[in-house]
């Protein structure tokens, strides 16, 4: 069996909710954001103390924005389970 030694997850919401979703990801990871990067600063990642960061948040200014997909993993150097709501 292969290992998995790492792996990030991208999550693309709609700016309207961008704000919404950035509380959410890390009180429920507790990360904290880096710096906005990008043209209209959409893109930030979330920041784990004592751990390699692996979890980024994306604005999108078109559509609703894709599913996020998670898995339980241990790469990132933490585990989480998240409940089914979890895509905000």
């Amino acid at each position: 069996m292969d290992t998995i030694r790492w792996t990030y997850v991208f999550a693309d919401r709609p700016f309207g909710r961008l704000a919404e979703a950035q509380a959410f990801w890390t009180a429920v990871t507790g990360t904290r954001l880096s710096g906005f990067r990008g043209e209209r600063q959409e893109f930030v990642t979330l920041l784990p103390d004592g751990a390699d960061p692996c979890l980024k948040l994306q604005g999108s200014s078109t559509g609703t924005a894709g599913p996020i997909r998670t898995s339980s993993s241990t790469t990132c150097g933490r585990s989480w389970r998240l409940p089914p709501d979890s895509a905000r």
